[in-house]
């Protein structure tokens, strides 16, 4: 996946994100925090306008999904073995 121009063409922050996002875990928790925060957002846009919050979800999802390709879903297939229990 190509990087976009903006604060990732800068050497320096490329080699610092690559470091830090290269370990599984370390993905796995920035992704779960990513996620709290976005909910703790679309709960405040839910107050505020009276709109579900799935609604700003489900949009969020579809605008860095499919349109802005943001994330690859083979590198999120990764993170598969850290959110599912085996059995």
């Amino acid at each position: 996946m190509p990087i976009k121009e903006g604060l990732l063409s800068d050497p320096f922050v490329k080699m610092v994100w690559c470091r830090v996002l290269s370990d599984a875990v370390t993905l796995a928790l920035v992704a779960a925090g990513v996620v709290i925060v976005i909910g703790f957002l679309s709960n405040y846009l839910f107050s505020h306008t009276g709109l579900p919050a799935m609604l700003f979800l489900i949009a969020l999802g579809l605008v860095l999904g499919p349109v802005l390709q943001v994330y690859n879903p083979a590198s999120v297939i990764v993170l598969a073995p850290l959110y599912v229990k085996r059995q």
